[in-house]
């Protein structure tokens, strides 16, 4: 079993442990990305579970000097030369610290909980392939820049419209949007995917009653 945790430790990332980081802060990619003052996008991009790009040298610095409290250690490596888990924090959290990187919701945004991280990322990594920029793919799909950046940092998900859209303008493929499943790109719809985007729709519609209840208690 002892051996088996190193080689769980020694395979794993940089990326992993941020992600484990900001999950045991309760942050997100947003309230990192704030504190270190850059863009949600220049961390998601290490982040995401789907093929992150590797951490440079010049982001790994700028985290831990933003947030004194990681353990360098812990952050850089993992484990120490025995295989030992290193601890994560190398002091507790102020009180302050807990509140600036702890993500909060609004009461009208009870079920942020419940945004799909992967297909978020997966919108991410479409908008990397095409090339295009945060703001000439949101013009592209008739929307916002902040919907765009809102989705890929995982702080919502992409509602129906920006899916159907996904569809027509870039021929994206919902067996790989909505499950990583076959292609990114699609050359022509399928009576399956009409079901995939009719299922959602209900599931839409479910949501906001749930969330119109929840806002008259």
């Amino acid at each position: 079993m002892a051996t088996k945790n190193i080689e769980n430790k020694v395979n794993e990332t940089v990326n992993d442990r941020l992600r484990e980081i900001i999950e045991v802060l309760e942050s997100s990619d947003y309230k990192i990305g704030e504190a270190m003052g850059m863009a949600v996008s220049s961390v998601s991009i290490f982040t995401s579970k789907l093929r992150p790009k590797k951490m440079t040298f010049e982001f790994a610095d700028r985290f831990l000097e933003c947030l004194p409290f990681v353990n360098k250690e812990y952050f850089i490596k993992g484990f120490d030369d025995k295989g030992m888990s290193l601890k994560m924090f190398s002091r507790a959290l102020t009180e302050d610290e807990k509140k600036k990187f702890k993500k909060t919701y609004g009461t009208a945004s009870k079920l942020s909980s419940s945004v799909n991280k992967d297909i978020c990322d997966r919108v991410f990594h479409l908008r990397s392939r095409l090339e295009e920029t945060q703001l000439s793919f949101a013009e592209k799909l008739g929307v916002v820049r902040w919907s765009v950046t809102a989705i890929e940092g995982g702080r919502q998900n992409p509602s129906l419209a920006f899916i159907q859209k996904l569809k027509e303008v870039f021929n994206v493929s919902l067996d790989w949007l909505l499950m990583e499943q076959g292609d990114m790109f699609t050359q022509e719809s399928s009576q399956a995917n009409n079901d995939k985007v009719e299922e959602l729709t209900k599931e839409i519609e479910t949501l906001k009653m749930i969330v119109n209840k929840l806002a008259r208690v």
